[in-house]
């Protein structure tokens, strides 16, 4: 796995201690960060493996148990990940986003040791020393420039593309003709080739430069670029259907946030007519393609719509599919939230509601608050939960939903003086987790039995882990080595048998050492990286319970009996020395 730089900090532990939702979304942007999410909120993040206190481990499923790692030395922290995107690409993912919202979440920088990195005094740490912010530096130096510097400063700084952009946008109207008839041409021609390429990395490398010099034309000929950008979208989504642009070893799709990106500047660019004018044309072509390409362009609604066009684009709204979208609905009602109406407002979310569980609770809030009825919207939540717990199923990605509603029903019954026992029983049977069941407890500590027994026969995996935040080891154990085929394999879904020993390790010494064992006596018959690792993996964890001779011994016969392992002795060597 290639190593990632993720920020700068004095500590693995205070790194996740600073970390949140939001700078998780500046650093790896909204895309990845949403994705995500989705797979955070379906329950695709194994359980942290926090190893020392400069080395956190998890897994993710995706397509298949993808390993992330989280490293800081330095001065900086570094992440991997074991998909193609982050492996060969070198580009931060989607399973990285997740395992970073799970360990947010989580709290996780509680359980990290507190340690300093060794940093190396780099540019910035040596400027920062000396007395002053980098940013005031900058700033004074820049004020104090003078017009012949400042001139001096762009030429230097500008690119060749900014500069051609620059020539067109003030040049003569016959060469900015030219200009896009020569882009339009080499444009339609890529998209000619769009069932030859393996892959859509190339046809994307050989669309930007393109997409970058029609930014010195589009206010001139705005029809015309809006025009080829639908060509565009419309051509991807045709050889996607067709089944072009996979590459065999990717799971992803094309990923057009790119060309989003220049949509939006180029929309932001257009006198508000035409700006409105030209939405619905886009909002079709980027509903229409089933790949999630340019997905991005809803996720972006806040780039390019005002508050002040409510008025405009609601026809549009209320008349068209977009809002079975229920991800692009709730940016679209947050962007014009304070724009609309009481009345709108509440026929709106009645629609909204119908269609996706997410607009519940702002359905909730806006009785209560706008319409001043707290018991009208407490009703309003037990119909909404009553028809999910009777429902039985649970769709992607909204588990971290009905954990909001519940909250927010148990705070209208606090409100309201209600009684809290069913509403309990509801938080565990909606939101079958250890957090749900700790919140219910704290609520009614008198129902702890009949909680417990709720959430165990809801959720196994999350009774267990529920245990052990509990420190009742000798109950897990009990149901772990009763079924130990149940919980054998570290499971990104579920509690894992292996993960829990190595967690307790020194508080059950003798259960972990048979289960180490018995793990290494399953991985060693059989040949692979993967193989070999979990072998070196149970080794290590070994290597704390048994004496040094021992161990030694037991690293020597598995060098004499595998020694035509090339790849696991350099593995062995590695971690163990020769």
């Amino acid at each position: 796995m290639s190593a990632t730089r993720l920020a700068d900090a004095a500590s693995l532990r205070s790194f996740f201690q600073q970390l949140s939702l939001q700078v998780i979304q500046q650093k790896l942007g909204q895309t990845i960060y949403q994705k995500g999410l989705f797979y955070h909120e379906d329950d695709a993040v194994g359980e942290f493996n926090v190893e020392d206190a400069n080395t956190v481990k998890t897994k993710v499923l995706g397509t298949e148990k993808y390993k992330v790692k989280i490293v800081a030395a330095s001065g900086s922290v570094e992440v991997k990940c074991s998909c193609p995107h982050c492996s060969e690409w070198g580009e931060l993912c989607k399973h990285i986003a997740a395992a970073l919202i799970k360990a947010v979440e989580d709290k996780l920088w509680k359980e990290i040791p507190e340690n300093t990195i060794a940093e190396a005094p780099t540019a910035k740490t040596r400027k920062a020393g000396r007395g002053a912010a980098p940013n005031d530096v900058y700033e004074t130096w820049l004020n104090n420039l003078s017009m012949e510097e400042l001139r001096q400063t762009l030429n230097k700084l500008a690119t060749p593309a900014f500069r051609e952009e620059i020539r067109l946008r003030h040049g003569s109207a016959d060469n900015r003709a030219q200009a896009f008839f020569d882009l339009k041409k080499k444009i339609q021609k890529l998209l000619t080739q769009l069932g030859g390429y393996n892959g859509s990395q190339d046809f994307d490398e050989n669309l930007k430069p393109l997409v970058k010099k029609l930014r010195g034309v589009w206010i001139a000929k705005p029809d015309e670029v809006r025009d080829l950008f639908l060509q565009i979208i419309n051509a991807v989504n045709e050889a996607q259907e067709d089944g072009s642009m996979f590459e065999y070893y990717s799971e992803e799709t094309y990923d057009g946030s790119d060309l989003v990106d220049a949509l939006c500047d180029f929309l932001n660019e257009l006198p508000d007519a035409k700006r409105l004018a030209y939405l619905p044309f886009f909002w079709d072509a980027a509903g229409a393609e089933s790949y999630d390409s340019f997905s991005t362009f809803f996720d972006k609604a806040s780039d390019y719509l005002k508050p002040d066009d409510w008025i405009a684009v609601k026809p549009y709204l209320f008349d068209s599919e977009l809002m079975d979208n229920a991800n692009f609905a709730e940016k679209i009602y947050s962007i014009f939230e304070s724009a609309i109406p009481t009345d709108e407002k509440e026929k709106w979310l009645k629609i909204l509601t119908k269609k996706s569980i997410r607009f519940a609770l702002p359905m909730a809030l806006f009785v209560e608050k706008e319409k001043g009825d707290a018991k009208k919207a407490a009703k309003f939540l037990d119909k909404v939960i009553e028809s999910q717990l009777s429902e039985g199923t649970r769709h992607f990605g909204i588990s971290q939903i009905f954990s909001q509603i519940m909250e927010e029903r148990i705070r209208l019954a606090q409100t309201l003086k209600e009684p809290l026992e069913k509403i309990t029983v509801q938080y565990v049977g909606l939101v079958p987790r250890t957090t749900s069941l700790q919140r219910a407890l704290a609520l009614a500590p008198g129902q702890k039995k009949a909680l417990e027994e709720l959430l165990r026969k809801k959720n196994i995996h999350e009774y267990l882990a529920y245990l052990e935040s509990e420190n009742r080891l000798e109950e897990i154990v009990d149901i772990i080595e009763k079924k130990k085929q149940d919980f054998q394999y570290a499971s990104t879904y579920g509690f894992s048998r292996y993960d829990f020993y190595v967690r307790q390790k020194k508080s059950l010494p003798q259960k972990a050492l048979n289960c180490f064992r018995e793990q290494l006596n399953q991985e060693l018959p059989h040949t692979g990286d993967n193989h070999y690792h979990l072998v070196v993996d149970a080794l290590k964890n070994m290597k704390v319970l048994v004496p040094d001779k021992a161990f030694q011994q037991e690293i020597q016969t598995i060098r004499l009996e595998y020694k035509r392992r090339r790849n696991l002795m350099e593995l062995l060597n590695r971690t163990f020395g020769k």
